[in-house]
């Protein structure tokens, strides 16, 4: 198995971490300077899907969808997910 240079033992012995970009280093300032171009470049990137997002917006346009099944199903998982955070909440 490879790990990569973020592997700490205290962190999950003998589980690699994967490493991410660390933003938090950035100021404030320097976000907002590089928002515009950031901004710039995505409204400039080609629609990947197009057929993907055709179908989106007629599901988002279609009053029956979700199912009321679908919904449920969705709930119920949302209900345990945050069950369980609560729970891990410190009394």
């Amino acid at each position: 198995m490879d790990k990569d240079s973020n592997f700490s033992a205290a962190h999950g012995g003998g589980v690699s971490r994967p490493s991410f970009p660390v933003f938090a280093t950035a100021s404030d300032e320097e976000f907002f300077i590089n928002w515009p171009a950031l901004h710039e470049a995505l409204q400039n990137l080609p629609d990947a899907r197009p057929e993907a997002i055709e179908r989106a917006m007629n599901l988002i346009a279609d009053p029956d969808f979700p199912s009321p099944c679908a919904e449920h199903v969705l709930a119920r998982k949302l209900a345990v997910l945050l069950t369980a955070e609560i729970e891990s909440l410190p009394s």
